[in-house]
Formats: structure tokens, sequence, C-alpha cells
């Protein structure tokens, strides 16, 4: 009788085995399902998001493109070509070498020759680009609008990013 029960006891202790390597398994294969879904999960998510993101900037960009359609011709009528004028910032330590009817330099992508410029104003006030908190450490972000108008304001467009550098002394715009 006790040889059958320590082979009882043995085959109970193999089974046991048997079972906790089963269940181990199955752990591991489960730990495995669930990695394999939250990486497909967050493919899956990506892929929607961009694929969101493309469409909704499709649409927005058809959409200003009719806007655009619609204003652009009426632009001119707006604001004809002699009242256009370039206006830039500089900062409180360039402001000094500005003064009313100064020549400037203006540049932009896609125009064929220099521009030139006469200073027509130059703001009495600064103003801080972007807002910031009011501090003396924040004081060299001060800057100061000035506009300048050109004698060929056709060859420049409203809202047109250019860059403004300073004539020599005695250029003639």
């Amino acid at each position: 009788m006790r040889h059958n029960r320590s082979h009882r006891s043995a085959g109970r202790t193999r089974a046991l085995f048997s079972r906790v390597l089963r269940a181990q398994l199955r752990l591991k294969v489960m730990a495995g399902v669930v990695a394999v879904t939250l990486v497909a999960l967050a493919a899956f998510d990506a892929g929607a998001v961009t694929t969101m993101r493309r469409y909704l900037l499709n649409q927005t960009d058809s959409n200003l493109k009719v806007a655009l359609t619609l204003t652009i011709p009426r632009l001119p009528a707006i604001l004809p070509p002699g009242n256009v004028q370039v206006r830039f910032f500089v900062n409180e330590a360039m402001l000094p070498r500005l003064k009313f009817d100064d020549v400037v330099n203006v540049r932009c992508d896609g125009c064929a020759e220099d521009i030139t410029a006469k200073v027509s104003f130059i703001s009495r006030t600064s103003e801080f680009t972007p807002p910031v908190i009011y501090s003396l450490d924040e004081r060299h972000k001060l800057v100061f609008m000035i506009e300048a108008r050109s004698e060929h304001p056709e060859l420049l467009r409203v809202g047109q990013p250019v860059s403004v550098t300073l004539a020599a002394p005695g250029s003639a715009p």
C-alpha cells in the first residue's frame, strides 16, 4: 500500500507540474496575444490619425482655395497698388538708425529686382512680439513698427513676406 501511495503521489505531482507548465504556457501565449494586439491597435491608431489629419488638411486647402478665388479678384479694388506699403519691425537698438524718408531695400522671393522704399511711418510706441510678461529681462523683445512706401508698389503683393535692409546713404527710392 505504501508503494501504491507513493506512486499516486508521484502521479499527482507530475499532473500538478504538467498543469502548472500548461498554465505558464497559456499565460505566455496570452501575453503574446495582448502584446500583438496592443501593437496592432497603436499602428491602427497612428494610421487612422494620419489619415484623418491628411483628410482635414486637404479639406482645409480646398476650402481655402475656394475662398481665395472668390476674394483675390476683389483685392485690387479694395487696396489700389498706390496704397500698398511695406510694414516691418525693428528692435530698440536699430530704431535710432531710421528716420522719416530714409531709403530701405526690400527683397522678396520671386521679385525680379531689389525694390526700394521710403520710410513713411515710425511708431512712437513699442510692442512685444510675441506677447510676454513685462519685465526688464524681456526688453530685448521690444519692437517698433515701421512703414515704407515704394515708387513701384505694383511689384509687391499684400501680405507678401519681405526682407528689409537699410540702403546706403544717398540712395534714391
